[in-house]
């Protein structure tokens, strides 16, 4: 492939990573809840740029059925994706009708055993905004203050 058929290429693949961002948020700001399962879906496309779109659409929206694959995209190996995913699980965290107890769950196993200190930190922060007092004692085992880790296992 030479050097101009390769950018012609990248050209193409940019104007469908446009396209499909410029989608994802028409739909989002239509604030239809049939919009939720493309939304989910496009968590998981190959471009970071489109996940992190899909994300922040999945905040916006705050639809519940969004939850899972948010949880799931906080392992993404790009570093803004988990961001966004962390974020989100924060807005959700303080909205009522969601299932709190699974979100309770993702975010003490993130504070506790996740590689990156950016999803420990909002993990903490998302606990804390949940309310939920059995979030005490984990947040206290991650600062390592007095609490053995297996006395912290509440869940």
């Amino acid at each position: 492939m030479d050097n101009n058929t390769h950018r012609l290429e990248k050209m193409r693949q940019w104007d469908e990573i446009q396209r499909l961002t410029a989608c994802i948020e028409a739909l989002v700001d239509l604030g239809d809840r049939q919009a939720v399962p493309a939304v989910i879906d496009a968590m998981t496309h190959p471009d970071d740029l489109v996940r992190i779109t899909a994300i922040r659409g999945a905040q916006k929206l705050l639809d519940p059925r969004s939850i899972p694959a948010l949880i799931t995209a906080v392992n993404d190996e790009d570093f803004m994706v988990r961001w966004a995913a962390m974020e989100a699980l924060e807005k959700f965290s303080a909205k009522g009708g969601v299932d709190r107890e699974t979100l309770f769950q993702a975010l003490v196993s993130f504070l506790s055993n996740h590689a990156y200190l950016g999803v420990q930190k909002r993990a903490a922060r998302a606990l804390a905004t949940l309310g939920d007092q059995r979030a005490v004692r984990p947040i206290l085992a991650a600062m390592g203050y007095g609490i053995a880790r297996s006395d912290a296992d509440v869940c």
